[in-house]
Parts: C-alpha cells; structure tokens; sequence
C-alpha cells in the first residue's frame, strides 16, 4: 500500500510540473519529508494526503489506488419527486387547517362583536321601553 501511494504522489508531482520543493512550500513541511513520501519511507498523514489531493487536483482515494472517476451530476429526478411529495403534503394540509384556522378567526371575532351587539340591544330595549324594562 506505502508503495502505491508513494509512486501517485510523485506520479501527480511531476504531472503538474512541480517539484518536491514546492510541494513541500505549500505543505508546510520540509522537502526532505516530501521526498521521504515519495521513496515509501514514511507514509504521510492523512491530513497531509488530504491537502496533497487539493494541490494536485486528485480525490484523496487516487492516493489508496482508486483511478475510478466519479461524474457529479444533479439528479433532476429526486428533485422533481420531492417537489410533487411535500408539494401534495402541503395542499392536503392546508385544505386541513384553513376551515380550521377560519373558524378559529370566526369564533374570536364573534367573541369579540357578541359583547357590543348585545350592549347595544340592550340600549335599543331601554329606549323602546321608555327606560321601563
């Protein structure tokens, strides 16, 4: 395995054109760390590797062996279908809670007026019977 991932890492060194001076610049650590990665006598630290994939534009896996190339891709499908799911939850919910929520504003609004509508009969009665009630 040490073999592997000394022989990507100089591999991808010498594809961009760099050398172990600059690499090691970039890493904040000595060229002769660099170039002891890279003869498979220490193994760099995974944060190392890591920060090597970023320099060199490689996945940290290609470092492991992996050559597999992994295309991101939106998936249009699992958006569509989420849209179509929450979008039928929320109609069915608000064909739900709006006759809820109305009633709720029409028995607050009905407990608010009922006090004056009933002051105000009160008031008519009192005049219609001439203050005799």
């Amino acid at each position: 395995m040490s073999q592997i991932i000394s022989q990507r890492i100089k591999q991808q060194r010498l594809a961009k054109h760099l050398t172990q001076a600059q690499v090691a610049e970039a890493l904040f650590v000595t060229q002769q760390t660099v170039a002891r990665w890279e003869n498979g006598q220490h193994l760099p630290p995974i944060t190392a590797l890591q920060d090597l994939a970023k320099l060199l534009e490689v996945e940290p896996a290609y470092f492991f062996g992996e050559t597999i190339v992994v295309k991101k891709q939106f998936n249009w499908m699992a958006l569509l279908s989420n849209l179509i799911f929450n979008g039928g939850i929320f109609i069915v919910l608000s064909f739900a809670l709006i006759p809820i929520f109305i009633s709720i504003w029409g028995l607050t609004l009905a407990s608010l007026v009922a006090p004056l509508a009933v002051g105000c009969k009160l008031s008519l009665i009192k005049v219609l019977l001439g203050g005799v009630y």
